[in-house]
């Protein structure tokens, strides 16, 4: 008895990890490659928007947000001298580790890590 306990419970587990049931959430580092500063960045996603200011020279801000199911986000950002800037991965599902990389005329993506992680 103690067995089938064990198990199901198991693959429970299991089912809730495919199923991404947990906590919904993306992960989106930023990391400011453009050799200026940044004075303000802005990721609007389909439930809210984060907004932060003052990114320095090679420093990475970890963006963590909600995400129940398929979604997308977009990045604005303003250097520090006045240039502006658009990008950003566009998609985004729970789970997923994905690393912006600014430069001075473009947002790199890579998917870190498309997993579920609650």
């Amino acid at each position: 008895m103690i067995t089938l306990v064990l198990v199901s419970f198991a693959a429970g587990i299991v089912v809730a990890a495919a199923l991404h049931l947990g906590a919904p959430i993306a992960t989106v580092r930023l990391h400011n490659a453009s050799g200026k500063g940044i004075a303000s960045l802005r990721l609007v996603h389909e439930h809210g928007l984060v907004e932060f200011a003052n990114l320095a020279i090679d420093a990475t801000r970890s963006v963590h947000f909600y995400v129940p199911g398929k979604s997308s986000y977009m990045i604005t950002l303003v250097f520090a001298d006045g240039q502006s800037l658009k990008g950003g991965s566009g998609y985004v599902e729970a789970g997923y580790l994905i690393t912006e990389t600014i430069a001075e005329s473009e947002v790199k993506t890579e998917y870190t890590s498309l997993r579920y992680q609650p």
